[in-house]
């Protein structure tokens, strides 16, 4: 095996040596219900069939659970309308103010299960070794378990109200105006219709309330040419034969906080269930992150045992080899890194310098060019010129001198 080779092997199992750190996983999962906060527990209603009637109205419920396993919450609403202003007696009054004060039971619709002790709503009888099984229908009308779930995001509710109210009622020729105290069962449904950026939601309220109605009250009529409510009889308090219709609903529901109603309302047998799938859950991704480890670490002492096998028996020397090599290689970094920030600092040096000089260069060269052309080249010729006229003028007078000789001497 070559050293090439081996410095492959050191480099993965350096590689494979490295710990990867593992996904966190929540382990510490609540075994409790979610808390509410006081904000997650309080609600706004109000019914726009009444708003129809010309009656405003305003309700506030909170939940009496801290919990998302609460079922129970208790409400008070407010509807008025009394003695709007006329510039006549009207033929017709309606006015009515009432204070209101309910119960709520909320629950979500359960699965049958026999195995989680969910089951129907059957009733066992058992005569002479036999066993007749019947339907509880009047148990099936409040229950709460089906068969199906046809609709999980619908929540249901029962309860109780009571109420106390004053009522001047003229539709015909005889009016009504007196006292009343009712109370009643109510039912109804709520199904989520939005949820705000700010975790605030906003439910359909549809449901009904009736019961019974004690009241007393006083008969009037209407006497157009007097223009008044003249008082005709008097009934004392006695209730109501016949069942009264308090509310029907058609009502929105706003709701503060960040948690919606589909979490709230919960069974507990649904909460334990969702824990124990949440532990087993952990439990199976807890024993593949073991089984992964297990196998990751078998390979690396593989790995290891090859490469000290190789590395020691085949050739003592490569480990002294490999060790230069990196020397080498950090020193040349070294030196690369030092020569590089001195290449940097006299770059800054010589920027501002090399500016400066660059400037007038640039002048001085257009100036020369142009004396250069004007100034002929002569006039630095001509003070040698003159030295040597000079020089030659020193000698001048013998040349003469010579030629008169010589024509003396032919004479």
């Amino acid at each position: 095996m070559t050293n090439v080779q081996k410095i492959i092997i050191a480099g993965c199992l350096f590689l494979l040596g490295i710990q990867v750190k593992a996904q966190v996983l929540e382990t510490k999962q609540q075994d409790k219900p979610d808390t509410l906060t006081m904000a997650d527990r309080i609600a706004l209603r109000t019914n726009t069939l009444d708003w129809l009637l010309l009656i405003p109205n305003v309700s506030a419920e909170f939940d009496l659970g801290k919990t998302n396993t609460n079922h129970w919450a208790v409400g008070m609403g407010v509807r008025y309308n009394w003695q709007t202003k006329h510039h006549f007696k009207p033929a017709m009054v309606y006015n009515l103010a009432e204070v209101r004060a309910e119960a709520r039971y909320y629950w979500h619709t359960q699965k049958i299960d026999t195995t989680f002790n969910i089951n129907p709503h059957e009733r066992i009888i058992e005569k002479d070794d036999t066993t007749i099984v019947k339907k509880d229908y009047l148990g099936r009308l409040f229950s709460t378990r089906r068969y199906e779930l046809k609709h999980p995001n619908t929540t249901y509710y029962r309860g109780a109200y009571v109420a106390a109210n004053k009522y001047s009622l003229l539709f015909g020729k005889m009016g009504h105006q007196g006292k009343a105290i009712q109370a009643g069962f109510l039912y109804g449904i709520v199904k989520p219709l939005y949820e705000f950026k700010n975790g605030n939601t906003l439910d359909l309220d549809l449901g009904f309330s009736a019961g019974i109605c004690m009241t007393t009250y006083d008969e009037f009529e209407h006497d157009r040419e007097d223009d008044c409510y003249p008082v005709t009889g008097h009934k004392n308090w006695g209730i109501v034969p016949f069942p009264v219709i308090n509310e029907l609903r058609f009502a929105f529901i706003y709701r503060f906080g960040s948690y919606p109603l589909t979490k709230k309302y919960r069974w507990q047998i649904d909460v334990d269930r969702e824990f124990r799938e949440q532990q087993q859950a952990i439990a199976d991704s807890l024993r593949q992150l073991r089984a992964d480890n297990m196998a990751r670490n078998h390979e690396v002492k593989m790995l290891q045992e090859m490469f000290n096998k190789y590395y020691n028996e085949d050739d003592p020397d490569v480990k002294k080899n490999v060790e230069k090599q990196l020397q080498d290689m950090e020193t040349r970094a070294n030196i690369e890194a030092k020569k590089a920030a001195d290449k940097g600092k006299k770059a800054v040096k010589e920027a501002k310098p090399a500016k400066a000089e660059k400037a007038p260069k640039a002048e001085k060269a257009e100036k020369p060019k142009k004396e250069k052309v004007e100034k002929p080249k002569k006039e630095k010729k001509s003070k040698k010129d003159k030295k040597a006229e000079e020089k030659g003028a020193a000698d001048a007078p013998e040349q003469p001198q010579k030629q008169e000789e010589t024509p003396t001497n032919e004479a």
